[in-house]
């Protein structure tokens, strides 16, 4: 997870969850600066609002497990070679800019469920992949 620097902003949501900005920019060179804007949501996790098949439900404990029961969204924003003096308003900019366009998205009353689930198809899908190799290369050391 990346370092979350300095929280400048909250909002909370009209579903419960709390949406928390932070400024992560640092000065680059001279009299410029990367200015970077993230964005936090913490997830609420509920098991008993999370359907999957019955076949997944296993894996599904199992994600939840090696989650924590934590889970946050995130998202940044990046602007490069950003004049030191700009750097406040930007990020202000940056942050309107990000309730206008999702506000109504997080806001959502399943936002939280269909967050997990989807991070929950992203770790089903990145297993597979790493079985998938693992036989790959077994299959290969066999052959040789």
């Amino acid at each position: 997870m990346p370092e979350k620097g300095r929280l400048i902003r909250q909002m909370d949501l009209s579903s419960g969850l709390t949406v928390s900005f932070y400024d992560c920019s640092q000065a680059i060179v001279g009299n410029r600066s990367q200015v970077r804007l993230l964005v936090t949501v913490p997830v609420k996790v509920e098991p008993a609002k999370l359907k999957v098949e019955a076949e997944a439900q296993e894996a599904l404990r199992r994600f939840l497990e090696e989650m924590g029961g934590n889970m946050e969204f995130q998202s940044s924003q990046t602007r490069n070679f950003i004049a030191n003096e700009e750097v406040a308003s930007l990020l202000l900019e940056m942050a309107e800019e990000f309730i206008r366009t999702n506000t109504g998205y997080l806001s959502h009353p399943d936002f939280s469920t269909r967050y997990i689930l989807k991070r929950f198809a992203e770790w089903q899908r990145d297993g597979a992949i790493k079985r998938a190799h693992l036989e790959a290369l077994r299959a290969h050391d066999h052959n040789e």
